[in-house]
Formats: C-alpha cells, structure tokens, sequence
C-alpha cells in the first residue's frame, strides 16, 4: 500500500509571494493572467501549498 504525504504548509512569516503581489497592487486574477496560470494556483501558491 502506498501512502501519499500530507503537504505541509510554509510557516506564514516565509510566504512573501502575496506581499509581492499587493505590493504591485496586482489582484490575484491580473496575476495569474500575467503570468499563464489560473487564479485558484495563485491562491494555493499564498496558502503555501505546494505545487
């Protein structure tokens, strides 16, 4: 039997990706737009999970 690992979040002092963000004043939308990938990555990337 093959167990899957729980992933682990970052502690939230070491996510600086949505700081960077706003501080572009980038929504979470415009900043998947810019950069190819969907608004729900964007927020799972803030949560801290993993990719």
């Amino acid at each position: 039997m093959v167990r899957k690992r729980k992933r682990q979040r970052q502690p939230e002092n070491e996510l600086p990706f949505q700081k960077l963000r706003e501080d572009a004043n980038l929504s979470q939308e415009e900043l998947a737009v810019r950069i190819g990938v969907s608004a729900s990555t964007i927020r799972r990337w803030e949560k801290g999970d993993e990719p």
